[in-house]
């Protein structure tokens, strides 16, 4: 399908689906995703590259470019909680893509939130809650699923912004899913 793709898992039988737009965001859902496959939660990636065939057509001139509901439903099925990760900032994204939005119960994006003043890319992730922790954070929500079985305390208290960002901006350890 042209505009998107999925790298791992299934879309029509994980858990929750984790989708990217943006490099540094994709490397943080992968991250992600194999936290929650460690804690027994089935993740799939997708990456968004055109989110504009996802949106609702304007005008019968766009509906040639856009994706049909069927197509959209066969790489995001309604019934799966998502989480978006976007180098934009999250509201206006998921404005634009209300067909991929199933609502604030069990859709989430992260992204920009107007934080800066970091010398780094994970620094500016990490100010922006939008690291692999944040978006595990992101999928317990999303999912009914507790926190504290997905995140460490040491990790929650980093998130809450309460703790040591160093502990999840270490660099990643063992293989990409």
């Amino acid at each position: 399908m042209t505009g998107a793709t999925c790298l791992a898992g299934d879309p029509a039988t994980a858990a929750i689906l984790l989708v990217a737009t943006g490099a540094y965001q994709l490397q943080e859902v992968r991250r992600a995703q194999t936290r929650l496959v460690e804690r027994g939660v089935s993740a799939a990636i997708l990456y968004l590259g055109e989110p504009g065939r996802f949106r609702a057509p304007r005008d019968p001139k766009e509906a040639q470019y856009v994706h049909s509901d069927s197509e959209v439903h066969a790489l995001f099925p309604a019934e799966r909680p998502r989480v978006f990760v976007t180098h934009t900032r999250p509201e206006p994204f998921l404005g634009a893509l209300r067909r991929l939005d199933t609502g604030p119960a069990t859709t989430a994006a992260l992204g920009f939130v107007n934080r800066g003043g970091t010398l780094d890319v994970p620094g500016l992730l990490f100010a922006n809650r939008s690291t692999w922790a944040h978006v595990v954070d992101a999928a317990a929500s999303v999912l009914g699923e507790s926190r504290g079985n997905l995140l460490t305390e040491a990790e929650l208290a980093a998130v809450d912004g309460q703790g040591d960002p160093a502990t999840i901006l270490r660099p990643a350890t063992g293989p990409a899913s």
